[in-house]
């Protein structure tokens, strides 16, 4: 099955002015006949978050190839943070498994998954509240009652996924989510990877949105 997948990532201004590094990370991975593909977003209070979502994003690869539990994706993240505390680290997670009939994801904290099964495009993971700058994330302690997870059909030529960080999908009115989808889609299908990820990172940085300022990080997987 072939696959159409790419991603990007833009440091937010308020970033540069203050010369601060970009605190989102994405990964996207073959493995055997499934792709992992995941999304992290430091939390901007915490001086080592930007490491903290590059760890995410390995932890979620190893969760993904070991089959093992939400719980020791937490304490692979953690051990492999090395002399760094975890509460300096908090990031959230948006992270599937993706192979030929469906895709299994997972998600701490904000962002989002938008996705198209069965002909319908929609958001698979809960949206924070309007206003509550509070998120769910990785930290010191383990709560598994804060992951949410989902099994999508993947299945339809055009079927598919975009992981997002909160500075892309904070700025998306459900009104919009199937043109956004599409758009991305039909650009993905008549280009070539490199140009995939080019046309990705300009219009991440040409985001003129309110939330302009924050970073983004978005991975599109769709199947062709």
């Amino acid at each position: 099955m072939k696959w159409l997948i790419s991603g990007a990532s833009v440091i937010g201004q308020a970033h540069l002015w203050d010369n601060l590094p970009n605190q989102d990370a994405y990964l996207y991975k073959k493995q055997n006949q499934h792709w992992i593909v995941s999304v992290s977003d430091g939390l901007g209070s915490k001086p080592h978050s930007h490491i903290g979502a590059r760890q995410a994003c390995q932890s979620s690869q190893y969760f993904w190839q070991n089959k093992c539990s939400i719980k020791q994706l937490h304490q692979h993240w953690r051990e492999n943070l090395g002399k760094i505390l975890p509460n300096q680290a908090a990031c959230t997670l948006l992270t599937a498994c993706v192979s030929s009939s469906q895709a299994h994801i997972l998600q701490l904290g904000d962002g989002m998954v938008l996705v198209k099964s069965g002909g319908q495009v929609f958001p698979v993971t809960k949206q924070r509240d309007n206003y509550l700058n509070q998120t769910f994330c990785l930290t010191e302690h383990f709560n598994l009652t804060n992951w949410q997870s989902h099994t999508i059909p993947i299945i339809q030529a055009g079927d598919g996924l975009i992981l997002m960080t909160d500075g892309i999908a904070d700025d998306i009115e459900p009104q919009h989510y199937t043109d956004f989808f599409y758009t991305i889609y039909q650009v993905f299908k008549n280009k070539s990877h490199r140009r995939q990820k080019d046309w990705l990172k300009k219009e991440l940085s040409d985001w003129a949105t309110p939330n302009s300022f924050d970073d983004k990080t978005l991975i599109a997987i769709f199947h062709n």
